[in-house]
C-alpha cells in the first residue's frame, strides 16, 4: 500500500511539473517571447533592455528582470534574490536561452523553435541546470569586477536555499572561475603579480572567510555539458580551482608574503590529500604534504 502510495504521488508530482512545461508549448505568446528572449540573449543590441521588457510576460517575467540585472552589470548580481536557486521551469528556460545562444554558433544552425522543443521533451540533470544559471549569471559580475571591489561583500551559501554539498560547490566554482579563475591565470603568464594580487584582494569572502578556506567537495561526480562535449564534473573544476589556488600560492611565494602564504596553504585544499586527484600538480602537492607533515 506504501509503494502503490509513493507511486501515486511521484506520477502526480511527475504529471503538474510536466504539464507546467507543456503549458509553454501550448501558450503562444510564452512560447514565441522565450524564443525571442534566447535570440535577443545571444546577439544583444543597443535597445537590449526595451525589447526585452516587450517580451515580458508573467511566466518569463523571472527571465527578464534577472537579464536586466546582469545586463547592468553591476554587484546588484550578488543580492541574494539573484543567488537564490530558481524553479526548476526557471533553471529550464535558462537552459533554453544558453542552447539557443550556442545554436547561433554552429556551423549548421537549425530552427530555434526545434531547440526549445527539444529541450522541453528532454531529461536534463538538474544539476547541470543549476551550472548554466549561475555561469548565465555571475558573467555580468565578471565585467563588474574588472574595476568593481567586492571585498566588502559575504557570500552565505546555507541561506541561498541550495539543497546540498553539490549545489553550494556549483554556484562556489561559478563564482571564482567567473572572477579570478581564468584571470589571474592569463595574469600568471604575462607575469603580472600586481594586477594578480589586486583582483585577489578585491573578492568577496565566501561564508564569512576568504575564498579560498571554502572545502566542501565531498560530492557525487555528475557528468557537465559542456559547449560541444561532456565532462566530469568535479575533475573539471577542481582542476580548474587547483591551477587557480597554485597562481595564488606561487604569487604570494614570488613577492615574500610568508604569513599569507602559509595561511592559504594551510586553509585551502592545497593541503587536503583527499583532492589531490584533481590536480595536474598532484605530485607537487604531496610532496609539499609530505614535507609539511600537515595532519
Amino acid at each position: 500500500m506504501k509503494t502503490f502510495l509513493l507511486t501515486i504521488t511521484f506520477l502526480i508530482l511527475f504529471s503538474v511539473k510536466n504539464y507546467s512545461w507543456s503549458q509553454l508549448l501550448i501558450d503562444s505568446r510564452d512560447f514565441n517571447n522565450l524564443l525571442s528572449i534566447g535570440q535577443l540573449y545571444s546577439s544583444g543590441g543597443e535597445n537590449y533592455q526595451d525589447s526585452l521588457q516587450k517580451l515580458s510576460t508573467p511566466r518569463l517575467e523571472p527571465i527578464i528582470s534577472a537579464l536586466k540585472v546582469i545586463n547592468a552589470k553591476t554587484a546588484d548580481i550578488l543580492q541574494i534574490e539573484m543567488l537564490k536557486k530558481p524553479s526548476h521551469e526557471i533553471l529550464l528556460y535558462w537552459y533554453i536561452i544558453r542552447e539557443i545562444h550556442y545554436n547561433h554558433n554552429n556551423e549548421k544552425p537549425i530552427a530555434d523553435s526545434l531547440v526549445v522543443k527539444k529541450i522541453l521533451s528532454s531529461t536534463i540533470d538538474p544539476r547541470n541546470l543549476l551550472d548554466n544559471y549561475y555561469s548565465r549569471i555571475l558573467s555580468g559580475l565578471s565585467f563588474y569586477f574588472n574595476e568593481g571591489n567586492l571585498s566588502n561583500f559575504n557570500i552565505n551559501l546555507e541561506k541561498l536555499e541550495l539543497d546540498n554539498p553539490e549545489e553550494k560547490a556549483i554556484l562556489y566554482f561559478s563564482l571564482i572561475n567567473n572572477l579570478i579563475g581564468s584571470r589571474i591565470r592569463v595574469l600568471q603568464y604575462v607575469k603580472n603579480d600586481k594586477d594578480i594580487m589586486k583582483f585577489i584582494k578585491k573578492m568577496p569572502k565566501i561564508n564569512n572567510n576568504e575564498y579560498y578556506c571554502y572545502n566542501n567537495f565531498d560530492f557525487e561526480d555528475f557528468e557537465w555539458i559542456g559547449y560541444d562535449k561532456t565532462k566530469s564534473y568535479k575533475m573539471t573544476q577542481l582542476s580548474n580551482f587547483y591551477s587557480t589556488l597554485l597562481v595564488h600560492f606561487s604569487t604570494l611565494i614570488k613577492i615574500k608574503a610568508s604569513n599569507k602564504t602559509n595561511d592559504v596553504y594551510r586553509k585551502s585544499i592545497l593541503s587536503e590529500p583527499k583532492y589531490f586527484q584533481f590536480s595536474e600538480s598532484s605530485e607537487d602537492l604531496k610532496r609539499w604534504y609530505d614535507k609539511n607533515k600537515v595532519k
